[in-house]
């Protein structure tokens, strides 16, 4: 199980970067989110992740999207990971995955979590379960929440 996790994250992680990077991304991108989010303070990036979860359990889609991004570099197998806030992260993100965190965002209605979950779909790399659940959803949440 946690192989499971951990090659679902870092598959995860892989395809998001891989998204981000495909186009020459405007400032505010999520290539630029992920690096502000990489270069954080360990104890900050905890608040923030804090903060999210509250917003995320109000039903806050962008916020649940953000989250995810944090668990992604912060959490247990992030590249940002440290030793001593992993067990808080843990607690922040009840020990799912950051690809659970996107579908929830993407189902709240969050255009980036949406485009990504579309692109998951797409992804070669990724793991089969998560390229299927992605493709059964991409269409139902395009049609659910059109791009404005």
């Amino acid at each position: 199980m946690r192989v499971q996790q951990r090659l679902m994250s870092g598959l995860m992680m892989v395809a998001l970067t891989t998204l981000a990077s495909a186009a020459d991304p405007p400032a505010d991108s999520f290539e630029a989110a992920v690096e502000i989010a990489r270069q954080m303070d360990p104890e900050a990036a905890l608040n923030m992740g804090r903060e999210l979860r509250k917003r995320a359990d109000q039903g806050d889609a962008d916020a649940t999207y953000d989250l995810a991004t944090m668990l992604m570099m912060h959490g247990r197998f992030g590249p940002a990971a440290n030793e001593k806030t992993i067990a808080e992260w843990d607690k922040i993100g009840e020990r799912r995955p950051a690809s659970e965190w996107l579908f929830r965002a993407a189902e709240g209605g969050s255009q980036d979590a949406i485009e990504h979950v579309c692109a998951m779909a797409e992804d070669p790399l990724g793991p089969a379960a998560l390229r299927e659940r992605s493709k059964a959803s991409c269409e139902a949440l395009r049609k659910k929440y059109p791009a404005q």
